[in-house]
Parts: structure tokens; C-alpha cells; sequence
């Protein structure tokens, strides 16, 4: 370990070259990499459930099913107000890119129908396609039809009939969370008023949050970052112990984004904080280092010495723990 650390020591310009150009190569690998969310990459894709979902997922929706609820907080959902908002929100939900135009379901599509039976005749019409009743004896027609039939009443309609249902599903290949998350915000925003209430559900809308959120965490992380600059300055009194944790960090999370990037990964925003983690484990070794040179030299006086005695003593605990985080 004695000339391990010599070497080290003596050969400190090449090989902080070395790993300044392992770094460079690491950052271009970055600036390939792609910040998004692939819902099947959550999925065990081998699990036979899984493969069975994949299977009868075009025929019976996916998990990317979005529920739109209106509610009104006086009255029912039973007036011209309100259907018309339930019809404005269907409509709108087939211009959402990537969305399964055969799959969205609301009381006010044209796929709800209302069966008539008698003797030896069934008549089948829609539910309530293209218009919304205007008059009360529209108005009480439709009750009828969605009381009498328990496939809508209670599923699509509440049972305190305050609630209307509008399910929406996506092409899971196709599925833009920031655009759906986007075009479903808007559609609220332009729904709810005073009297109705626009509640959204969904793993697109999940999914949409987290990556519009994804700015505030950057920010979180750049505060946390200065915070501990601070204190790591007031602490020990140098810049050297400042920039030299900083400096491994940043180097640490370059080499594992640049890594990701070089295999084929897409960062998730799900876990985004987790490369800020691991660079903080890197900090945290730098900074015992710092702190021990530190002793070392008001031991020895000496610059070489103390360097070489921490890299004799601390390079194989330091290399072991480095090791075990990365298992």
C-alpha cells in the first residue's frame, strides 16, 4: 500500500487526466441521454400476469386508463349544464395524441346505448348521442334510461347521482405523459367552476405530475447543494475542502447518467433523486478524506505525506464501502 500510494502521489497529473477524459467521454454520453417515463419499464415484462396483460390489453384497455370525474356540489349531474360539460370533456379527450378513440366511455359517447325490448322487436340507441336534452322531459327520459340499467347506474353515474365517470385509455407505445398530463390540466382548468368539481385519476395523470414537478426537485437538489457548500466553508475554512466533494460528486453522477445513456437507459423521473443520493455517497467519502488529510497535515506539515499516508490507510475501507453502495 506504501508504494501504491507513492505511485499514486507521483503519477497525480496523468492520472487526473486520465479520469478528467473518462469524464469528458461520460458528459457527451449524457447529453444523449433521454429524461422520460416507459410504463412497461415498471412492469416485470417475463411475469405471466404481465404477459397476459400485454396480451388482452388491446381488446380490454391497459394501464393507462385515466377516470374523469365530474361533480357538482348542488344538485345532480341530471341538467343541460352539466351534460354539456360531461359531452365537452368527451369530445376533448379525442384530440389527447395517443389516446384509443374506441375506448373512451361517458354517458355522453356514442358506444353507451340503451337497449328497448318488446314483443318480438329491440330497438338500440344511444344513450345520450349527439345532444344533450334540453328539456325536462329529455332530461327525465335520460334518468330513466341510466336508472333502469345497472351497467350505468352506479358505474358511470353515482348512486347519489352528484357523479358522472368519463374513463379514457391510451395507446401504451404511444402515450405522451407531459402532453397528456398538459391537455387534461387544461380541460379542467376550463370545466371547473363555482358548482363543478373535475377530478382526474390515472397513471398518465400520476406520471404527469411527477415530470411536471421535475423542475422544483432540480431546485431542491441546486439549494442542497449550495446549503452544503456553505457549511463544508465554514467548517473547515477552505476552498479545497469545498470544490474537492463537490468536484467528486458531480464527477460520480456524470459517469452513472454517461453510463445509462451508453447502455440504452432512459432516466426515469420517478427516480430522480436517486443519482443526487449516490453523488451525495461520494461526497460523503470526500469529504472523510478532506477531513483526514487535513489531520494528516497538521501532523506532518508536509503536503506528499499526508497524501500518501491517507491513501495507504483509507484506500481500501474507502474502496470496500464505495463497493458495497454499488452492490
Amino acid at each position: 500500500m506504501q508504494n501504491f500510494a507513492r505511485f499514486i502521489v507521483r503519477q497525480r497529473v496523468a492520472i487526473l487526466a486520465f479520469l478528467a477524459l473518462v469524464t469528458v467521454f461520460f458528459l457527451y454520453q449524457c447529453s444523449q441521454l433521454t429524461v422520460r417515463t416507459d410504463f412497461n419499464d415498471l412492469l416485470p415484462q417475463k411475469h405471466p400476469f404481465i404477459k397476459v396483460h400485454n396480451m388482452i390489453r388491446g381488446i380490454f384497455g391497459g394501464a393507462n386508463q385515466v377516470i374523469i370525474m365530474v361533480q357538482v356540489r348542488d344538485g345532480d349531474i341530471f341538467n343541460s349544464k352539466t351534460l354539456e360539460k360531461i359531452k365537452w370533456i368527451t369530445q376533448e379527450a379525442e384530440t389527447i395524441p395517443g389516446v384509443d378513440p374506441y375506448k373512451i366511455r361517458s354517458i355522453a359517447s356514442s358506444k353507451l346505448k340503451d337497449f328497448q325490448f318488446s314483443s318480438g322487436s329491440m330497438s338500440i340507441t344511444p344513450l345520450m348521442f349527439p345532444d344533450v336534452p334540453k328539456d325536462n322531459t329529455g332530461l327525465q327520459d335520460l334518468k330513466d334510461k341510466i336508472y333502469s340499467n345497472p351497467r350505468y347506474y352506479g358505474q358511470y353515474v353515482s348512486y347519489d347521482s352528484k357523479k358522472a365517470l368519463i374513463m379514457v385509455d391510451f395507446f401504451e407505445e404511444d402515450v405522451d405523459y407531459d402532453r397528456i398530463f398538459l391537455d387534461l390540466s387544461r380541460i379542467r382548468q376550463e370545466t371547473e367552476d363555482a358548482n363543478h368539481i373535475i377530478n382526474i385519476a390515472g397513471e398518465p395523470m400520476h406520471l404527469g405530475y411527477i415530470n411536471f414537478y421535475s423542475a422544483q426537485v432540480l431546485r431542491v437538489i441546486g439549494f442542497t447543494v449550495l446549503a452544503i457548500s456553505i457549511m463544508l466553508y465554514i467548517y473547515y475554512r477552505s476552498k479545497r475542502a469545498v470544490l474537492v466533494p463537490l468536484i467528486s460528486a458531480a464527477a460520480s453522477a456524470v459517469w452513472g447518467l454517461g453510463f445509462m445513456s451508453l447502455i440504452g437507459f432512459s432516466l426515469d423521473p420517478l427516480i430522480l433523486v436517486l443519482p443526487f443520493l449516490i453523488a451525495l455517497k461520494t461526497a460523503r467519502h470526500s469529504i472523510q478524506l478532506v477531513a483526514r488529510f487535513i489531520e494528516e497535515f497538521d501532523k506532518t506539515r508536509n503536503i506528499r505525506q499526508a497524501a500518501e499516508h491517507i491513501i495507504e490507510t483509507m484506500f481500501v475501507p474507502g474502496f470496500a464501502g464505495i463497493l458495497t453502495d454499488a452492490i
